[in-house]
């Protein structure tokens, strides 16, 4: 009774190692990838603040609304001036004396109130004068701020609008220092936000200011005519160049609390734990750090009861 006990658990290991599919140490070309957590945020340089060199009353806002779209020459608001009208006047009456360097000087003048190049062009082709001075959007896209109402007063420098193009983002990201060689000399990097890929236009790495941060940032700034929110969550995936490495398929290790394992195929036909250093490549394979040969057979998705065998049998032990 005692000998047939002891059989049972042999013919189940042997019957288990029978059944266990296997895999082997490869060698690949392949391209080392890393993923790193993102978020969207406006493109600085695709922010437009509305802001008059002068001040005066808005008699007519065509533009009223937060978030409504603009393109780029659309005409905002038209408003009175009196320091613009005066201005305006002094350029009619130099026109009539023909006094060049009244013109000129003029012209200047309303050229630094921001005044449209086409309005200043009218009154000297047309010798006549508006009293309202028109202000254009200067960009295609939203509207995000806003501070203007019709009949109201503003000053010379107060915000009207702030005016964003949201078609261009930037997804900043964090990665750690010792990915920093990786990151600068990546192959390739895309940003994907619900399966969807993005190329980079431009990288811009952030300076270091705390010396005990473990972690680096960058944008990667991009377009998209997708509508797309600040505060989004993405990932930047970067690819590293192709390169000879030593692998095993992710499916074939296995972690434990004291690090990572792969099960050797032995000459008896049996499966060994061994403890191996283990770098992730890809989605699909970890670089072999450990003196392995390639070509070794080791167990792919090992299943529980041979690692269960080899924890009561102490295989695990160093």
């Amino acid at each position: 009774m005692k000998i047939l006990f002891l059989l049972v658990p042999l013919l189940l290991l042997a019957q288990q190692a029978f059944n266990v599919k296997t895999t082997y140490v490869m060698q690949k070309e392949l391209a080392p990838f890393k993923e790193y957590p993102a978020t969207l945020e406006l493109d600085e340089a695709a922010i437009v603040d509305i802001v008059p060199r002068f001040g005066g009353y808005v008699e007519q806002l065509w533009k009223k609304r937060l978030y409504e779209r603009v393109k780029k020459g659309e005409l905002l608001l038209q408003a009175y001036s009196p320091e613009v009208y005066k201005t305006k006047l002094e350029l009619l009456h130099s026109l009539s004396y023909r006094d060049q360097a009244m013109i000129k000087a003029t012209k200047r003048k309303l050229q630094l109130y921001d005044i449209p190049q086409k309005e200043i062009l009218s009154i000297l082709k047309r010798g006549k004068v508006s009293t309202l001075t028109a202000i254009y959007s200067p960009i295609s896209g939203v509207i995000y701020k806003k501070d203007v109402y019709e009949g109201s007063s503003f000053k010379a420098g107060s915000l009207l609008y702030q005016i964003v193009d949201p078609t261009r983002l930037k997804a900043t990201f964090s990665y750690p220092q010792r990915d920093d060689r990786f990151v600068h000399h990546a192959h390739s990097l895309q940003i994907v936000i619900d399966k969807e890929s993005f190329k980079p236009t431009k990288l811009l790495y952030h300076p270091t200011t705390d010396p005990k941060s473990l972690y680096e940032q960058a944008s990667a700034y991009f377009h998209s005519n997708k509508l797309l929110s600040a505060g989004t969550f993405a990932k930047v995936q970067v690819q590293g160049a192709n390169r000879l490495y030593k692998v095993i398929p992710k499916s074939a290790a296995i972690k434990k609390a004291d690090g990572w394992y792969i099960f050797v195929k032995n000459d008896f036909d049996e499966f060994e734990p061994k403890k191996v250093k283990l770098k992730p490549l890809n989605e699909e394979y970890f670089e072999l750090l450990s003196p392995i040969e390639v070509n070794t057979t080791i167990a792919d998705y090992p299943m529980f009861l041979l690692d269960s065998d080899a924890q009561i049998n102490g295989a695990y032990d160093d």
